[in-house]
């Protein structure tokens, strides 16, 4: 647990990134990417890739160890000579003018929050049980097994998703356990730092932003909390902030008003955890005020609309030849679900003592939940605040109020 063993981890996480890197940009070489999907970081289609080949292994049983990690370290290679020419523009461009020394406070801030937060995530997790019942357990199994299956003694490998698979790959890094749920920690952490970078390159925002962004994000207690750990959360976030952050760019700049790239990244997330269809809300606002505005045609319409459930139903299907129902283990028709698949009845008691309203916890008033609401995701909602009123007086108001809207309804 010391300085060699975090910088160990981390270099095997840069690993990883640069294997999407180097995949993604083989793959946004291809005309139609080049032509439809100009806004997609080169990392997501890598990400695609690197979840195709797992399936390709899995179905051949050669979804072991030695062959993802060798599939990994081949593809990071290809990415370190794709990254290099890229890498040795943005120092030839790059320029740092103090204009005063107070500017050099918001990114020594950003630093210590980003160090702080990476050695919390290089830290195991022993006592949280969800990594260790289902999300690292499953990538485990299956590096043993040599391939993907449904297992048994855990409801949610009837569903499995983006998340669990791609966490497949820090796991196929690891020496023992407990460094593949360090790896599975770190991996998750990335994604909320990848996403912070990628969406301020979209948007076309300058390094001098970046400190604020990374202040604002991974300053925050709820997102440090629930992004630290080796579970979907984080891939989730990550996925729904870049979908949501190219229908913005869309929105607010018309020479991309026919991209594709956000409805294959939504479908990503939709596969990521059950809780961000959630997230459909404010993207399928802002979808029908980009429709609206730009007057887009039924080819637009029909292709983003088949880009978005294209995944989710790959996913849905499979789970329902399995197990009867398209999103096991939540079966609203029960007698749908096959005989060996059907949850066996909870005591009363934990039902009861799993239910947050229930006599076990003590009920807390409306302004208390405001408090906490406020205290828990603290930076990120006060800039977000300020930054809505530094542009009260710009252009497209009508369009900031949405997004805010939308928003305020997946918080």
């Amino acid at each position: 647990l010391g300085f060699n063993s975090l910088a160990w981890s981390l270099m095997r996480i840069a690993t990883i990134w640069f294997a999407f890197y180097g995949a993604g940009s083989l793959i946004m070489r291809i005309g139609v990417m080049k032509k439809h999907f100009r806004l997609m970081p080169s990392v997501i289609p890598g990400m695609l890739f690197y979840i195709g080949a797992a399936v390709l292994l899995s179905l051949s049983h050669l979804l072991t160890r030695r062959v993802t990690s060798v599939f990994i370290v081949l593809g990071a290679l290809g990415g370190l000579v794709a990254f290099y020419p890229r890498l040795k523009r943005l120092f030839s461009n790059f320029s740092f003018r103090m204009e005063h020394p107070v500017i050099i406070l918001p990114v020594l801030l950003a630093a210590y929050i980003l160090i702080t937060n990476l050695m919390l995530a290089g830290r195991p997790e022993m006592n949280f049980n969800d990594t260790q019942v289902t999300y690292m357990v499953q990538p485990d199994r299956w590096l043993n097994d040599g391939r993907m299956s449904f297992l048994d003694e855990t409801v949610f490998s009837a569903y499995p998703m983006t998340s669990e698979i791609l966490l497949l790959l820090p796991s196929s890094l690891a020496a023992d356990r407990v460094d593949q749920l360090v790896l599975g920690q770190l991996f998750e952490l990335s994604m909320t730092i990848g996403l912070i970078l990628f969406s301020m390159m979209i948007l076309g925002f300058g390094w001098k932003w970046f400190p604020a962004a990374m202040i604002s994000v991974t300053g925050c207690s709820t997102v440090l909390l629930w992004c630290h750990f080796a579970k979907p959360d984080a891939t989730a976030l990550f996925f729904v902030t870049i979908a949501l952050t190219i229908l913005f760019k869309q929105m607010m700049d018309a020479d991309h008003r026919s991209d594709l790239s956000a409805f294959p990244i939504m479908g990503l997330a939709l596969t990521s955890k059950f809780t961000v269809y959630i997230a459909l809300v404010p993207f399928i606002i802002m979808y029908i005020h980009l429709i609206y505005r730009y007057k887009l045609n039924k080819y637009y319409i029909l292709s983003s609309i088949s880009l978005l459930i294209l995944l989710p139903l790959i996913f849905v299907i499979r789970s329902a030849v399995h197990t009867g129902t398209f999103f096991y283990h939540i079966a609203p028709f029960r007698f749908l679900t096959r005989t060996r698949w059907l949850m066996p009845d909870v005591e009363l008691t934990y039902l009861t003592f799993s239910d947050k309203s229930s006599d076990f916890f003590p009920s807390v008033g409306f302004f208390q939940n405001i408090w906490h609401h406020l205290g828990t995701w603290n930076s990120s909602l006060f800039l977000l605040l300020g930054g809505y009123i530094l542009t009260v007086k710009r252009r497209y108001l009508a369009e900031r109020t949405l997004i805010l809207t939308g928003i305020a309804v997946y918080v």
